[in-house]
C-alpha cells in the first residue's frame, strides 16, 4: 500500500497545475480506501450525470481528460448535488411552514366566516319573528276594518229599511190624499176638513223634530259647549268632574267674570305687534264659537284703569281671564293652545248661538251716545236766563270718546 501512495503522489505532482480551475474543483489527498468507495459511488450516478459533464466540457474544452482529473471533477460534482440536496431541503422545510400558516389563516377565516353565518342565520330568524309580528297585527287591523265595514253596512240597511218605510207611508198618505174631495164652490171653505188636518198634523211634526235636534245638540253640548267636529275625539273626555284645569292659574277675578270669559284687547294701530298679539287671541277665541266679552281698552278708559287695578301694574293688552283665573297674555295663550292644553279650560263655557255680530254695533261693543251724539256736551235750557237760552254742560252717560256701551251686547 505505501509503495502505491508513493507512486499516486508522484504521478500527482508530475500533473501540471491549472490555474483557472475553481476552488471546489481541486483535489485533496486523501485515503486510498475511502477514495476507491467514492469512486464506486461516482460511477453509480455517472449514467446520470453524464449530461452535465459533456456541458461542462463543452464550456471547459481546454481542461486534460485525465482520470485524476476526472475523479476530482466527480468530487466535486457530487458536492454540489449534495449542497443542492441540502437547498431542497431547506426549501421543503420552508414550502411546508408556509403552507402550515396558510393552513392556519384558513382555519381562521373558515371560523370568522362560520361566527358570520351564525349572526346573519340569527338576524335573518329575528326578522322572521318581526315580520310574522307585523303579518299577524295587519291580520288584526283588516279583521277589525272588517267588523267595521259590517256594522255600517248593518246601518246602512237599517237606514234604507227606514227610508222604504216612510216611503210607503207617504204613498200611503198620496193614497188617502187621493181620496180627499175635491173644493166645493158652494161650501163654506174651498178645503177639504181632512186635507187641512193632515197638513196641520204634517207642519206639527215638522216642528216636533226640530225641536228634538235642537235639544239633542244642546244636551250634547251642555258638557262641552263649544263646537266639536263628529270625526275628532273629544279631549275634554280625559278630565273628571271632579278635576279642575283652572285650578293651576292665579285667581284674579274681573267684574263680571265669575263664569264667563274676559278679553282685555286695543283696537289702537300703533304699536303693531299688540294690535297683532289682540287679533290673534279674538281669532282663537271666535274659532272655539264661545260667548266672551271684550274690553277695549283705548275706547273706553275705565277698561284700562280695571285692568291695571286686577293686575296691580301697567299692563298691556292682551289679557285673558277665565272664569276668575288669570290666563295670560298672547304668548301664553298661544301656548297652551298649541299644547293641546287651552281647550279644556273652557268647559262650561256657554255656545255663542248667534249667527253673526251685532246688528246694532256690528261686533264694535259701542256706539255713539245717543244723549249728546258723540260731542260729550248738552246744552241745558234755563227758564230764568232767556236771553241767553241756556248753558253747556258735560254729557255724563258717555266716555271720553262719545261712545256708551252697546245695549244688546
Amino acid at each position: 500500500m505505501k509503495g502505491m501512495k508513493g507512486k499516486l503522489m508522484k504521478k500527482l505532482k508530475t500533473v501540471k497545475q491549472i490555474g483557472y480551475l475553481n476552488p471546489d474543483r481541486i483535489l485533496q489527498v486523501i485515503d486510498v480506501e475511502t477514495l476507491m468507495k467514492d469512486i464506486e459511488e461516482e460511477r453509480k450516478v455517472e449514467i446520470g450525470t453524464k449530461h452535465d459533464f459533456e456541458e461542462k466540457e463543452n464550456v471547459h474544452p481546454s481542461i486534460s481528460k485525465d482520470p485524476v482529473c476526472e475523479l476530482g471533477v466527480l468530487s466535486s460534482c457530487c458536492k454540489e448535488s449534495k449542497k443542492q440536496s441540502d437547498f431542497d431541503t431547506s426549501n421543503c422545510e420552508e414550502l411546508k411552514k408556509q403552507s402550515d400558516s396558510q393552513m392556519e389563516i384558513l382555519s381562521s377565516n373558515c371560523e370568522v366566516l362560520k361566527k358570520q353565518s351564525n349572526s346573519e342565520i340569527v338576524l335573518l330568524s329575528s326578522n322572521c319573528e318581526e315580520l310574522k309580528k307585523q303579518s299577524d297585527s295587519e291580520m288584526e287591523i283588516l279583521s277589525s276594518n272588517c267588523e267595521e265595514l259590517k256594522k255600517q253596512s248593518d246601518s246602512e240597511m237599517e237606514i234604507l229599511s227606514s227610508c222604504s218605510k216612510e216611503l210607503k207611508r207617504d204613498s200611503d198618505s198620496e193614497f188617502e190624499v187621493s181620496c180627499f174631495r175635491r173644493p166645493d164652490m158652494d161650501s163654506g171653505t174651498l178645503f177639504d176638513p181632512k186635507l187641512l188636518a193632515a197638513f196641520e198634523e204634517a207642519v206639527k211634526e215638522h216642528i216636533r223634530s226640530k225641536e228634538s235636534a235642537q235639544l239633542e245638540n244642546t244636551s250634547k253640548n251642555h258638557k262641552y259647549p263649544f263646537f266639536q267636529p263628529e270625526d275628532q275625539a273629544d279631549p275634554l273626555i280625559e278630565f273628571d268632574e271632579e278635576t279642575n284645569p283652572l285650578e293651576e292659574f292665579e285667581e284674579k277675578c274681573p267684574p263680571g267674570g265669575e263664569d264667563s270669559v274676559i278679553f282685555y284687547t286695543t283696537s289702537l294701530r300703533g304699536i303693531r305687534k299688540t294690535f297683532e298679539d289682540c287679533q290673534c287671541i279674538r281669532f282663537l277665541l271666535e274659532s272655539f264659537g264661545l260667548i266672551y266679552y271684550e274690553r277695549d281698552v283705548s275706547i273706553h278708559s275705565e277698561f284700562r284703569d280695571e285692568l291695571w287695578r286686577i293686575m296691580g301694574e301697567k299692563s298691556l293688552p292682551p289679557r285673558l281671564f277665565i272664569r276668575g283665573r288669570y290666563i295670560g297674555g298672547a304668548e301664553q295663550v298661544l301656548t297652551l293652545n298649541e299644547q293641546g292644553k287651552l281647550r279644556p279650560l273652557f268647559r262650561d263655557i256657554p255656545i255663542n248661538f248667534s249667527e253673526g255680530p251685532c246688528n246694532v254695533c256690528c261686533g264694535l261693543r259701542f256706539i255713539l251716545c245717543y244723549n249728546c251724539n258723540g260731542s260729550r256736551k248738552i246744552f241745558e235750557h234755563n227758564d230764568q236766563e232767556e236771553e241767553e237760552g241756556g248753558l253747556w254742560s258735560k254729557c255724563l252717560q258717555c266716555n271720553e270718546n262719545g261712545l256708551v256701551v252697546c245695549p244688546l251686547c
